[in-house]
């Protein structure tokens, strides 16, 4: 995940207790999930999500909340 603006994420990968991180314009993360992967996105318009090295999303517009985007990798 890459921050186009500032954005708050929420990540559960497999059965881990879900982590939560603000991201600021610039900042990437990366989390690996061997079943599944399930983001909440709270400014679904202000960043970029790539799986396993392709861009995924768009996957709503500037200031939407979009809530369990699932992956199963």
């Amino acid at each position: 995940v890459e921050a186009i603006e500032r954005c708050w994420v929420k990540v559960q990968t497999d059965r881990a207790a879900p982590q939560e991180v603000l991201l600021n314009p610039g900042d990437r993360v990366k989390w690996k999930a061997q079943e599944r992967l399930a983001l909440t996105l709270g400014n679904a318009g202000g960043v970029r999500v790539m799986l396993n090295g392709k861009l995924q999303g768009p996957f709503g517009a500037r200031g939407q909340v979009v809530r369990e985007i699932v992956f199963t990798p």
